[in-house]
């Protein structure tokens, strides 16, 4: 029902002549999605973030020249990437952290999540050269990452290979 409820809400957006009330309806967007988070419901969570990327898309299209919707469009698109993780579809989350960077190529926050997805997919070189080349700048990004992986039981000795390369990228990270 609330997912039916937004579905209204956005299509009524699109078709008004203005786009007055943006910032109301992309908070209530994002609250709805953390109503989700909070019930650990990340599927529930990224169906909002999905609705939001594709109201921003379609703003986007029809008001080319408002710089707003093509800048939340990647933190947006962040958002999906990391709740694909969640979710342990690592593959989407590849998709969803280029759409980020392909939508602004300077939000560089989406690496974080490009080099998760690529960590759980096994892909540990292409993991160690993102985390290496954004050292600098996303080193408690990254770090934070692996803390909040960890206390939720994702990144754990079980896996032991993952959970062993996780330990060599945060020694590398803090070198």
């Amino acid at each position: 029902r609330l997912s039916y409820f937004y579905d209204q809400r956005i299509s009524f957006f699109i078709g008004s002549k203005d786009n007055t009330g943006y910032e109301d309806l992309s908070t209530e967007l994002d609250a709805a999605a953390q109503h989700f988070v909070d019930a650990e419901n990340y599927k529930g969570a990224n169906i909002f973030y999905i609705k939001k990327a594709a109201w921003l898309q379609a703003l986007q299209k029809k008001y080319p020249t408002v710089e707003k919707y093509k800048f939340d469009l990647a933190p947006t698109f962040t958002s999906i990437a990391y709740y694909h993780i969640l979710n342990g579809d690592y593959k989407s989350a590849i998709t969803a952290s280029n759409h980020a960077l392909a939508t602004d190529s300077l939000y560089n926050l989406a690496y974080t999540n490009l080099a998760l997805a690529h960590l759980f997919l096994d892909q540990y070189k292409e993991a160690e050269a993102i985390y290496a080349t954004y050292k600098q700048e996303l080193l408690y990004p990254f770090l934070q990452d692996f803390e909040d992986l960890e206390k939720a039981g994702i990144i754990n000795k079980k896996r032991e290979r993952l959970y062993n390369e996780v330990q060599k990228i945060k020694w590398m990270l803090n070198e």
